[in-house]
């Protein structure tokens, strides 16, 4: 639905442009049959949307998670949230890539290696027009100069106690594929400064988190 809401403001203008053209004396009116059609094309479009949506929120097949429904790997984002509340204060940071249920459970000051809630790296992001899903399209210079910012932002400026490493390999031992974290694992300040304190699994007992403390 979030990604449907960016049309909402074009859909509505449609909407009000067509019924005022509609309501004037001198229409053409094939102009207002056109804008007619429009209308109820938008009609359609949202419904089909909205359908579209109640069908991922039902069942979902996201291929890293390997989980039917979607709502078991939130189980798991509310146990490990659950867990740090439990073992650390309130005043311990953590970097974590998933922030809404996590952070919420946690109570835990949130680092965020995406840059959804973190406006230093959100700015950085956008004048560089960087987003990450996009790595494998970008120039290496670009990629490379994006992965250098954020490691020296979150382990020298923000220097968090806590790295919660998410593991898109599935496996707790493969940090290959960490792009969100711009493979923090790999720099020597991250080998140096951080030790695993535990691994967290789904209910499929595949890796989705392991936890890292700072060694001070």
């Amino acid at each position: 639905f979030r990604f449907f809401t960016l049309g909402l403001p074009f859909g509505t203008l449609l909407i009000w442009g067509g019924l005022t053209h509609i309501t004037k004396k001198r229409t053409n009116l094939i102009v207002s049959l056109v804008i007619l059609l429009l209308i109820i094309w938008s009609a359609f479009s949202i419904r089909s949307t909205i359908n579209i949506f109640n069908n991922i929120n039902r069942t979902v097949d996201y291929k890293p998670f390997h989980i039917r429904p979607l709502a078991n790997h939130w189980d798991t984002w509310v146990e490990i949230g659950k867990w740090l509340n439990t073992n650390y204060p309130s005043n311990t940071s953590v970097v974590v890539q998933d922030v809404g249920t996590i952070p919420f459970y946690s109570g835990l000051i949130t680092i965020d290696p995406i840059a959804l809630v973190d406006s230093t790296l959100a700015h950085f992001f956008y004048r560089n027009n960087y987003f990450d899903y996009y790595q494998s399209y970008l120039p290496r210079k670009k990629v490379i100069k994006v992965h250098n910012f954020v490691r020296e932002y979150i382990l020298d400026i923000r220097s968090p106690d806590l790295i919660l490493y998410h593991m898109d390999s599935r496996k707790c031992d493969d940090f290959s594929r960490s792009f969100h974290y711009h493979y923090l694992y790999y720099d020597p300040r991250f080998q140096s400064r951080y030790k695993p304190v535990r691994e967290f699994k789904n209910s499929f007992g595949q890796c989705v988190y392991v936890l890292f403390a700072r060694q001070d």
